[in-house]
């Protein structure tokens, strides 16, 4: 009963959570803190109800990877909004699983990087979007922060991750007698 709460319950959660992040952070390029919270506040329910004794393991576990996402944040290689957030996510995944969950976080992110070097080189040559529409303030405030070399939207690439990963959980789980942790 305690895995399929998390897998069935708590993630949805999750995903919604990083759904608002991932618009939040493409619309102001900030992911609220109250969010990150949120992410690890149903984190540590999941650690809670499906590996009670792992707890103080997925604790360290995100603790120590925010220290090391601390130093890339403390270079602008990753946002702070986006370092809090991922450490908060491995929260959701048991620590033998959390290098999963981190690997389809960085494929995501390459993916979006990707499309932003090809949006940079595209827009270059392109004329600017005109028009008073949402999408169209959207598109011209885009083109301006790709232009200019801003930071990507990483929130994006946590979510894509996390999306993955849970797709990846749930066919192990289908694809086994049982949906051990």
């Amino acid at each position: 009963m305690s895995i399929l709460l998390v897998r069935a319950v708590l993630w949805p959660i999750v995903l919604v959570l990083l759904s608002v992040a991932a618009v939040q952070d493409v619309r102001a390029r900030i992911i609220p803190n109250r969010l990150v919270l949120a992410v690890a506040a149903v984190g540590l329910v999941a650690a809670a109800v499906e590996r009670p004794a792992a707890l103080w393991l997925s604790l360290l576990f995100a603790f120590l990877l925010l220290g090391g996402l601390g130093v890339l944040t403390h270079y602008d290689v990753l946002g702070a909004g986006d370092a809090k957030m991922i450490a908060a996510v491995t929260l959701m995944t048991p620590p033998e699983r959390s290098a999963v969950v981190l690997f389809a976080i960085a494929m995501a992110g390459g993916v979006l990087s990707l499309g932003y070097l090809i949006a940079y080189h595209t827009l270059k040559r392109r004329n600017a979007t005109t028009g008073t529409t949402a999408l169209a303030r959207w598109r011209r405030n885009e083109r301006a922060r790709i232009a200019t070399g801003q930071s990507v939207p990483y929130a994006v690439a946590i979510l894509g991750g996390a999306v993955a990963y849970y797709i990846s959980e749930i066919q192990r789980c289908l694809s086994v007698t049982s949906c051990s942790p």
